[in-house]
């Protein structure tokens, strides 16, 4: 149940992460390359 809890908070996390690094990268910052990708 725990592991359930972390990956819905892991996949707002992601969503929020998305749509930032969306404009990060609209100002060419070199953001995305520093954050792991699973």
């Amino acid at each position: 149940m725990a592991k359930t809890k972390t990956r819905k908070s892991r996949l707002r996390y992601q969503e929020v992460a998305d749509s930032l690094l969306g404009r990060i990268a609209d100002d060419h910052h070199p953001v995305g390359a520093m954050l792991p990708s699973e």
